[in-house]
């Protein structure tokens, strides 16, 4: 059994970049997406794509696997989201410059998942996805920066009703919400850029307020296209 450290009162932002995608409704990711993706991390690149349960999830890996070592990709491996941590897994990690987690149903095994924060909080490696849920386990337990939420699903029509009650019932008040044909890369757990076709939508509940009858007052959202830059906001 390898050890590993878990007081995360060490962390302070971290060193590495966070790629967050918009999940595709029936496909992998756009190419303009991927591309962006490959050149952030360079030619040659190690790649490790971590997989949930997921009936498509054979399929979607081989189109990546494809996508990838097209695009010059050195080596694009495979492991499972609850992945036993053996010492091959490890020299894996420790050998990626990036991590992609693909599929929706990702329930991490702790330690593999307290691995990837140790090296993307050391290191500069890039951790990529399309699952909100997962992303957001790289942007927790970091001195000085807040702690976001994702959404990789939001609609062309913006965020869905429960984006804005997640501001209502947690202490979480900054929220990124990404189109399926749009990506964020946030760098250092702060400064960030949006990529692709689509939109990134900002919501900000620092200064919101709900009345009984659940509404939400003094909500601010951002919309953002490719090029546009933000930060995430101090802690």
């Amino acid at each position: 059994m390898i050890n590993v450290d878990t007081d995360q009162s060490r962390y302070t932002a971290p060193n590495g970049r966070l790629f967050i995608i918009g999940c595709p409704k029936n496909d992998i990711p756009e190419e303009v997406i991927l591309a962006h993706f490959i050149n952030l991390i360079g030619n040659q690149a190690r790649i490790e794509v971590v997989v949930a349960n997921d009936i498509k999830i054979n399929e979607d890996f081989s189109k990546y696997e494809a996508a990838f070592i097209g695009m010059g990709a050195a080596h694009v491996g495979r492991m499972d989201a609850n992945e036993v941590v053996s010492g091959d897994i490890l020299a894996r990690i420790n050998q990626a410059h990036a991590v992609l987690i693909a599929g929706r149903g990702i329930d991490f095994e702790n330690q593999l998942l307290e691995i990837l924060r140790q090296r993307y909080n050391a290191d500069r490696l890039t951790i990529a996805g399309t699952n909100g849920a997962a992303l957001e386990q790289f942007t927790t337990g970091f001195k000085g920066v807040a702690n976001i939420f994702i959404d990789t699903e939001c609609s062309k029509n913006g965020p869905n009703i429960g984006t804005f009650g997640r501001l209502k019932d947690t202490n979480v008040t900054f929220g990124i919400c990404v189109e399926e044909d749009a990506a964020c890369v946030i760098d250092g757990g702060v400064n960030a850029e949006v990529i692709g076709n689509g939109v990134v939508y900002l919501v900000d509940g620092s200064r919101a307020s709900n009345t009984p009858n659940m509404l939400t007052h003094n909500l601010r959202v951002d919309i953002l296209s490719t090029g546009q830059s933000f930060t995430i906001p101090p802690q």
